[in-house]
């Protein structure tokens, strides 16, 4: 019979340390400005990137970002040496979360990381006390990075990069209701 828990385990550890593997090299490539794996992208308006292979560094920061909730997730309810495993790997891929530069990412991991908090907290003081734990190790990877001029690029109405989602989202309104206006006409 198959010991699921035990198979999920491995599963997990088998991510993790490919997830973790893709951290080393992408922090030692950002840190050195190498290029020997083509983990890291240089673009000309954000600088240097992790991108994992990837080449965007939005997918890695999705990926991250995952993989950032669960670690922090198994953080939380592990005991002993899987405990400092844990955080080990949390603040590995909260780097690596970090230099990919992708804000979307950093708001998807920050949503996650409150919710697993609050849920796996149990008390107040136990959901306080994770969450300075956070913030400690997230505000000095934000500014050793230099990734707060992106955060604070989400706020600029006169950025570049927020006018081209602007002009995106209202092209994309314009094509739903075109779309939703012939199948009127077809239904009629």
């Amino acid at each position: 019979m198959l010991d699921y828990k035990k198979a999920l385990r491995i599963y997990f550890w088998f991510l993790f340390a490919a997830f973790a593997l893709f951290s080393i090299v992408g922090l030692f490539e950002y840190l050195n400005g190498l290029h020997f794996l083509t983990v890291r992208i240089d673009d000309y308006y954000l600088g240097p990137m992790f991108v994992a292979l990837n080449n965007s560094h939005n997918a890695t920061g999705s990926a991250y970002a995952v993989a950032s909730t669960f670690s922090a997730a198994f953080f939380l309810k592990s005991h002993g040496h899987e405990k400092i495993s844990y955080g080990l790997l949390s603040v590995l891929f909260l780097a690596a979360l970090a230099i990919t530069k992708s804000r979307g990412s950093m708001v998807a991991f920050a949503a996650g990381v409150f919710f697993v908090f609050i849920l796996g907290s149990g008390s107040f003081l136990k959901f306080l006390r994770n969450l300075a734990i956070l913030i400690a190790v997230a505000v000095p990877l934000v500014f050793i990075t230099n990734t707060y001029g992106r955060i604070l690029q989400i706020f600029r109405a006169t950025d570049l990069s927020a006018l081209t989602r602007f002009s995106l989202g209202q092209g994309n309104l314009f094509i739903q209701a075109e779309s939703f206006n012939r199948c009127r006409v077809c239904q009629v």
